[in-house]
């Protein structure tokens, strides 16, 4: 087992439920198998193991089709807050140079400015550059991190925190890094977009609260979900 990929398993010690296998070591994430292993229902109600018989009353909310629960919308995003919070700082120190130089300059053409003006209604060539060195250097700090945790934990920090964790929504299929780039592209790539940008930020962060599957836009474009595995109660 210590060679396989992050992701769920038959319980080596429960097998009517799965266990989330994190590339290192079993974690306390499980959630009942949907279709039990052959021979199980034949045994009868006996073989089912109190764990098991807890966490299929667990999963009665909104979930995947192999019957792991869906993330809500309160944990997502504060899962995103929380991710935030850790990537802004990174991205300010990697950008500094050209923050420093943006404060400076805006600084400078607000003590210049007529009381009657509005010092920030145009943006002159250089002040434009460094903007966008500093949007792109927040881009790629999104993109490294949500790769890097993605990849290897199927999680990033926040979520982690927040006991949740991204996967695909069909069972069985791995997180590679073209979804994962897709991922990022419908979350942080399309909202930078010019004009409508951070009206599709908004409505991408709003959706899984009427969505179904209760899926973000980034998510439909990436086939993937979010879910909040029960915590084994032993």
């Amino acid at each position: 087992m210590t060679t396989n990929a992050p992701g769920w398993y038959p319980d080596p010690q429960v097998p009517q439920q799965m266990r989330w296998w994190d590339g290192v070591t079993w974690t306390g994430d499980v959630y009942a198998r949907v279709e039990p292993p052959g021979g199980y229902l034949s045994e009868g109600a006996a073989s089912t193991s109190a764990t098991a018989v807890e966490v299929q009353q667990r999963t009665t909310a909104p979930a995947t089709p192999d019957g792991v629960p869906l993330a809500t919308w309160g944990r997502r995003a504060g899962a995103r807050v929380i991710d935030t919070v850790i990537t802004t700082p990174i991205a300010l120190v990697l950008a500094l140079p050209w923050v420093t130089r943006l404060v400076r300059r805006l600084v400078d053409q607000a003590q210049q400015a007529a009381p009657s003006t509005n010092p920030f209604a145009a943006y002159d060539a250089a002040t434009l550059r460094d903007l966008a060195v500093v949007a792109l250097i927040s881009l790629l700090v999104g993109l490294v991190y949500e790769m890097a945790f993605l990849l290897t934990r199927a999680a990033t920090p926040g979520k982690l925190l927040l006991g949740l964790r991204v996967r695909r929504w069909a069972a069985g299929e791995p997180l590679s890094a073209g979804v994962v780039a897709r991922r990022w592209v419908g979350y942080q790539g399309l909202s930078q977009v010019p004009s409508v940008g951070g009206i599709y930020g908004l409505v991408d962060v709003l959706w899984p609260l009427w969505d179904a599957r209760r899926q973000a836009l980034h998510d439909k474009i990436a086939g993937t979900c979010v879910v909040a595995p029960v915590k084994d109660p032993r």
